[in-house]
């Protein structure tokens, strides 16, 4: 006699599931290391927190852009300020739709069984996200240079270097520079078709011969990493041995590299946005910071010296002044 089944969601339960051992069917709510199940419990709250930072943040930005562009405030390191501003500000608002989405309503794992249009918003804004830090970075790096050549150069050469068009041609170039390296990245992602049901786990039944029914153990509803016993069902198999959702569609979409890429492409990638973008600017920002810091030293004891002589040539003369001079006869 066969056991009575219930049909849910394109799914067959089994009572059969019920009678397998412990072992089979336990998941290890415990499991991973102590950073994965921070990441868990982060992530439920992930969303809310990066919307209130990127609130205060699109607000702070928006202000420093209103007083940067005012008349009176129009110079070159103002100008590279306002550009970072801007960047910065762009970014922000491109991740609100991806947290309130990813984060707030549904969950950043392909088993949610995402829309076609949340993937390839998901492609942009990554792409954007790397675009807009990567050209943040490297303005962060212009206004260290600009910085340097007035406090370290003469005054009429920053002056002359260090003009409001050299400023505008530097964020130009910046932001070309940038499109052009980021290029790879562009085309190395697109969306594709993703059956949620191929995430779960399946367990095959002890004492079925036939094999005939599964216990299938989906993942957590939170899409977390973490796997928590939500059903225990066997799927539904198609002649091709195909398993199959609701109605035999698939389910959502997700992302994944596309065909041209190999591992070639990717560990350029990796040195192109993973050193080149990221460490040299670093590396150039500590190395700016402290020649400015010493050339500010330097002009801090040049003063002091300055001063202190004179003081004495104050002093001198007050002396001078008050020695009485004895008039030959």
């Amino acid at each position: 006699m066969t056991p009575p089944t219930t049909e849910i969601d394109g799914w067959t339960s089994s009572p059969a599931c019920d009678e397998a051992p412990a072992d089979v069917l336990a998941l290890d709510m415990e499991g991973g290391t102590a950073l994965e199940r921070f990441s868990d419990a982060y992530q439920s709250i992930h969303g809310y927190l990066s919307l209130a930072v990127c609130a205060f943040g699109i607000l702070l930005n928006a202000l420093n852009v209103l007083v940067l562009t005012r008349r009176p405030m129009l110079n070159a390191t103002n100008c590279l300020l306002t550009a970072l501003a801007v960047t910065d500000l762009l970014t922000m608002c491109a991740y609100v739709p991806y947290a309130v989405y990813f984060y707030c309503y549904a969950t950043p794992t392909p088993d949610y069984g995402h829309r076609l249009g949340w993937i390839v918003y998901l492609i942009f804004q990554n792409n954007f996200s790397i675009t807009a830090h990567t050209v943040a970075v490297w303005l962060t790096v212009s206004i260290a240079v600009f910085r340097y050549i007035v406090v370290c150069g003469r005054h009429a050469l920053g002056v002359r270097l260090c003009s409001r068009q050299r400023a505008k041609l530097a964020i130009v170039a910046v932001v070309a520079a940038t499109l052009v390296a980021c290029l790879p990245n562009y085309v190395m992602y697109r969306p594709v078709p993703y059956d949620a049901g191929a995430g779960a786990t399946d367990h095959r039944v002890p004492g079925n011969a036939s094999g005939s029914t599964h216990c299938r153990v989906s993942a957590a509803s939170n899409g977390s990493d973490q796997t928590t016993p939500r059903n225990v069902t066997w799927p539904s198999v198609d002649a091709g041995g195909r398993e199959s959702g609701a109605g035999g569609d698939v389910v959502g979409y997700w992302f994944d590299s596309n065909e041209f890429v190999t591992d070639t492409t990717r560990t350029i990638n990796f040195w192109v946005f993973g050193v080149a973008m990221k460490v040299v600017p670093c590396v150039m920002l500590t190395v700016l910071s402290a020649l400015l810091v010493r050339a500010m030293r330097v002009a801090d004891l040049r003063r002091r010296r300055l001063l202190t002589q004179g003081r004495r040539r104050e002093s001198d003369r007050a002396d001078a002044g008050s020695t009485p001079r004895v008039r030959p006869c």
